[in-house]
């Protein structure tokens, strides 16, 4: 049981990570493209590059969302590696 709601729970949260991102018109392919500071590039798998991003990566991409999108603050289900999911908070 709670392995099937640890698994809804990451599918959501990246979906709800994709529909920001596509709403914010910030799109990444490669975790090498976002950390190169290439920032309008075309998105290939999100989970994958989040998986394969450090939270300080993670933490700096949901920064440059807030930017865009001019949040004061922003708060977000980040996949992580070993599904492991960790909220993030970002004051701008």
């Amino acid at each position: 049981m709670f392995a099937e709601a640890m698994r809804t729970t990451l599918k959501e949260s990246q979906e709800s990570l994709k529909k920001i991102t596509e709403r914010s018109g910030l799109t990444y392919s490669r975790v090498h493209d976002f950390k190169a500071g290439k920032r309008d590039v075309n998105s290939k798998s999100l989970s994958k590059i989040f998986n394969s991003l450090s939270d300080q990566d993670a933490e700096n991409f949901l920064r440059i969302l807030a930017q865009k999108k001019g949040c004061e603050t922003v708060t977000y289900f980040l996949p992580i590696t070993r599904h492991i999911l960790r909220i993030v908070h970002i004051i701008r």
